[in-house]
């Protein structure tokens, strides 16, 4: 798993960094469609960064599923844990 965010990580970067300097050569050519799809190769690195940090929040020692003992209490793994409903006031 570290090794997948390391690279993954790696890869961000290399890509911004290349990123910029496409855009640099846009804005001295004045070249709308390089730098358009600059901005489109951006928003591909945005989403690589959020499935990243998606998948640091529920991959460690806090994740309640990585827990073996929470699980064997529920009797069954990977499954959402019981919620009780809200109570409407009714009796």
């Amino acid at each position: 798993m570290l090794d997948k965010t390391v690279t993954g990580i790696a890869d961000v970067l290399d890509g911004l960094s290349e990123a910029t300097e496409l855009l640099e050569l846009a804005e001295s050519e004045q070249d709308e469609d390089t730098a358009l799809a600059v901005v489109a190769d951006l928003d591909k690195f945005q989403s690589h960064i959020e499935k990243l940090e998606f998948q640091r929040m529920f991959s460690g020692e806090m994740d309640i599923w990585n827990n073996p003992e929470y699980a064997q209490t529920l009797g069954r793994e990977r499954s959402m844990p019981v919620v009780p409903k809200p109570r409407t006031g009714r009796k």
